[in-house]
């Protein structure tokens, strides 16, 4: 009992290491990469450059289907 617990919890410690290289890995390119925060700008906030054109895209229902009539035998 003692080791799956034991082997549960060295499963999390990794899984938290792995996540905190991810995010000292964000915040660097937040520090140092341009082309990372513009990215995040037009995905999160949905901002464009003057000039761009933003094209928004809806779902249209299908049309309801007619069935033919049916003509002679």
């Amino acid at each position: 009992m003692a080791s799956r617990q034991q082997a549960r919890l060295a499963e999390r410690i990794a899984d938290v290491k792995a996540e905190n290289e991810l995010l000292r890995e964000q915040v660097r390119r937040l520090r140092e990469d341009p082309t990372f925060i513009e990215e995040i700008a037009r995905r999160e906030f949905g901002l464009i450059h003057p000039g761009e054109r933003v094209f928004i895209l809806r779902s249209v229902p299908a049309a309801p289907s007619a069935a033919a009539p049916r003509t002679g035998p």
